[in-house]
């Protein structure tokens, strides 16, 4: 009897730029904690059929790792400009993730992602978007269909989120720096 080797995509990927999440490489352990945190338990559905896949750079590396605690993650380092961005696409085949897995969800707000996202989404692949601290690039944006917005009390470390589909796209702010400085720490713009 001859066995089929192909199997139908199974479970999800996060590719997650802890950075980006967190506000930038110099966040402290106590931030990482809670944007991990947050994603861990409120943002993203982690299970035994879910692969997640963490990255910054080595600057950031001995916090975010700690903060990450013993959750079974692939854990990146790479330096330099975008770094973290690069290490995570150089393990998202989209022939890969296309037959592994149903739905991805990318952990960060850097344009890098846009195209991988437009190719996984062509394939038949759910993409959704989380978007930590700082503007996500619009091109990123418009090539997820679903997009979570986490917001950190910076003093209770209490997450709370926003979601948006692609049919709230037009309503989504442009943010500006004057913009961005009107804004609560938690508001769900």
């Amino acid at each position: 009897m001859s066995r089929n080797n192909t199997r139908s995509p199974l479970g999800e990927l996060v590719l997650a730029d802890l950075e980006n999440l967190a506000g930038g490489p110099d966040a402290s352990e106590e931030r990482f904690r809670q944007v991990w945190t947050a994603v861990r338990l409120h943002a993203v559905h982690m299970d035994s059929d879910t692969r997640t896949v963490v990255a910054t750079s080595s600057h950031a590396a001995k916090r975010a790792w700690f903060a990450l605690g013993d959750s079974p993650v692939q854990r990146l380092v790479r330096d330099g400009v975008d770094g973290a961005d690069k290490a995570l696409l150089e393990v998202a085949s989209p022939d890969e993730i296309a037959r592994r897995y149903r739905r991805v969800t990318i952990c960060s707000g850097d344009h890098a992602f846009a195209p991988l996202a437009r190719d996984l989404r062509s394939r038949g692949v759910q993409v959704s978007l989380l978007i930590g601290r700082g503007d996500p690039a619009r091109e990123l944006i418009e090539a997820c269909p679903f997009r979570i917005w986490l917001r950190l009390d910076n003093a209770s470390g209490l997450a709370r989120f926003r979601q948006s589909t692609t049919r709230s796209i037009s309503h989504l702010p442009v943010r500006t720096s004057a913009r961005r400085a009107q804004l609560p720490v938690l508001a769900a713009s």
